[in-house]
């Protein structure tokens, strides 16, 4: 498959992590970054919903007065 180039920001932690997984896994950063991408991709495409947000779209026309303050649950289902 067709590989598309693109640039992310980490932080500092997450690219030391990276990069200690990348040396013990003896595997490149860029495919530890795809293979979670892909199990991120996979588990809410499973929900029936590509983007968690969505859920929360014309949330404030239900004329509920949580959706301020549970919007996390609404998004991510914890």
């Amino acid at each position: 498959m067709a590989k598309v180039r693109t640039q992310i920001y980490l932080t500092e932690e997450q690219h030391q992590m990276l990069s200690k997984l990348s040396n013990e896994g003896k595997m490149p950063i860029a495919q530890i970054i795809r293979q979670a991408v892909n199990e991120y991709l996979s588990k809410i495409s499973s929900k029936g919903n590509i983007n968690p947000l969505s859920k929360i779209i014309a949330l404030g026309e239900s004329g509920e007065s949580w959706g301020s303050l549970k919007h996390d649950e609404e998004i991510y289902g914890d």
